[in-house]
């Protein structure tokens, strides 16, 4: 079973629940494999609908936050970008908290309808001060990295940095290797 769950290249995407079952239970030795830093904060990042204001979609998320299970006791709140995306917050003091919320939040959305607006999981990290994304794509159930960097005025990726990072943690969590899968998410509230 854990072969299949940690299979590269696999078409069969993962669940969500079995994707943060795998970062809740690396997390002592991805802390350790990336020499990294927690921030404190996660996100779930969720875009409207074609056609949807993002208001609505922000009211309907802040309603399947206050009455999901378990959702009690986990500090978030919701905010919306310069794209119309709203974001899910969670703070926590460890990555198993922020995971907690994290999950929490996905299952919440998911039994109100609203699993197919969400993007993605952001699990952010600072590695040698430099901030670093794990994403969990929900489209792909699994996870990829983000390493932004500004150049002058610029902020590009570090590409290179960013494959350093899926090979850290590839034996750890189920990573995408097609790196034609992975995105960056600019502007992340976390």
């Amino acid at each position: 079973m854990l072969k299949a769950l940690f299979r590269r290249g696999s078409s069969k995407p993962l669940t969500l629940t079995d994707a943060m079952a795998a970062l809740d239970r690396s997390a002592p030795s991805l802390k350790t494999a990336l020499d990294a830093n927690y921030t404190g904060r996660a996100a779930v990042l969720a875009r409207p609908a074609d056609g949807q204001a993002t208001v609505l979609l922000r009211r309907d998320i802040e309603d399947a936050l206050r009455t999901g299970e378990g959702m009690y006791g986990v500090s978030h709140g919701t905010e919306v970008d310069d794209k119309a995306c709203v974001w899910v917050v969670v703070r926590g003091e460890s990555l198993a908290e922020l995971v907690r919320g994290a999950r929490l939040a996905m299952e919440a959305l998911t039994k109100r309808g609203l699993g197919e607006r969400v993007v993605a999981g952001v699990f952010p990290l600072t590695m040698g001060g430099q901030p670093v994304y794990l994403l969990l794509q929900r489209r792909i159930g699994r996870f990829t990295p983000f390493a932004p960097m500004t150049i002058g005025e610029n902020q590009v990726r570090d590409v290179s940095f960013e494959a350093q990072i899926e090979r850290r943690v590839r034996k750890l969590l189920p990573t995408e290797p097609d790196r034609r899968e992975w995105y960056p998410i600019w502007g992340a509230p976390v």
